[in-house]
């Protein structure tokens, strides 16, 4: 009878180690899916504040002349967590390269932080006649 007891007594001990190391690996896929959630969620956020950042720079229609060598607009916060800053540089005579980087902050310091690249070449507006 004593070996009955051993053999339970074993398999007692192998049915909680299964339960404690099951706990174990859902505690720790549980915590990595949240810590990639939290990431995605603050990666979207400094992406939509570089799309912010491209859209006013755009909607300050400058012309060619307005921009010399660079132009920059300043650190811009959208919220508590987001803000842009742009800076506009030429590349050579026809090419303007437009950089909108869009930041997440936690705590005052930059978590994520998002650039978005555009080149824009000036147009010629064409000429209307005279009536």
């Amino acid at each position: 009878m004593s070996h009955k007891k051993g053999y339970t007594l074993a398999a007692v001990l192998a049915v909680a180690s299964l339960l404690t190391i099951s706990a174990t690996m859902l505690w720790n896929t549980t915590t990595t899916d949240q810590q990639i959630s939290t990431n995605n969620y603050r990666i979207t956020q400094a992406r939509s504040a570089a799309h912010s950042g491209m859209s006013h720079f755009i909607s300050l229609h400058l012309s060619d002349e307005d921009i010399q060598e660079r132009l920059v607009v300043p650190e811009t916060a959208l919220t508590s967590k987001t803000s842009y800053e742009v800076e506009a540089v030429w590349v050579d005579e026809s090419h303007l390269l437009v950089i909108s980087k869009g930041k997440y902050k936690k705590a005052g310091e930059t978590v994520f932080e998002y650039p978005m690249k555009a080149v824009f070449t000036p147009t010629v507006q064409p000429e209307l006649p005279e009536e």
